[in-house]
């Protein structure tokens, strides 16, 4: 065979590779898509984003070629999201955390739809979550001082649409704060009744649940 035929199916092969491990991340079948080594890799680049591609094949023992291909099934999968530079708000002098409750006046669709897109467009608002219960949303930001909380609510919160109360908790201490996922395997629906059962065995998996 030619080595340009030769080189042809290389990259064939290896095309085939890429595919199929993409197509295992958009997979939701009852079985877990992740392996060992996809895991290992989500590990390590929530700690370490700026790790290059060889450092990281390194770490999971791969080689660089094979460890590149396992990143973009991952990012194309949308298993990896996107990398961003987590800033330090004391480093910006924004030392104080609020996590602030908030109920609407109305919970209609266009009085959520109007309080959403206000707080969308208020830079300082880090976190905006609708929540079940009493309270309609939660928000976090930062702020600098008193000064700057007694601000971001005179003239932020009081002027978002529909608000009829809001109640502030100040962080005192930060106990633990990460943005890292707990990267472990799920069980299929096989195991899981297995497991309910007292039957499982986590060193071995259940026959109908096959390998991703």
């Amino acid at each position: 065979m030619h080595s340009a035929s030769l080189q042809t199916l290389f990259f064939t092969i290896k095309n085939l590779e890429y595919l199929n491990l993409r197509q295992k991340m958009r997979t939701t079948g009852d079985c877990a898509k992740l392996d060992a080594i996809d895991q290992a890799i989500l590990s390590v680049l929530q700690s370490e984003g700026k790790l290059s591609n060889l450092e990281l094949s390194e770490r999971v023992h791969l080689s660089p070629s094979a460890c590149l291909r396992r990143v973009k099934a991952l990012e194309d999968g949308g298993v990896i999201d996107q990398y961003v530079a987590l800033v330090n708000p004391k480093a910006m002098g924004q030392p104080g955390t609020s996590f602030t409750i908030v109920n609407l006046e109305k919970l209609t669709q266009a009085a959520m739809a109007a309080f959403e897109d206000a707080v969308r467009s208020v830079p300082e608002i880090l976190d905006c979550f609708y929540v079940a219960g009493s309270n309609d949303y939660l928000l976090r930001f930062t702020y600098r001082d008193a000064g700057d909380l007694e601000r971001f609510h005179t003239v932020v919160l009081e002027h978002l649409p529909g608000v009829v109360r809001s109640n502030s908790m100040l962080v005192l201490r930060t106990v633990k704060k990460t943005t890292a996922l707990a990267v472990r395997q799920r069980l299929c629906k096989a195991e899981k009744k297995a497991a309910g059962a007292g039957l499982f065995n986590r060193k071995a998996k259940h026959p109908s649940c096959a390998d991703g």
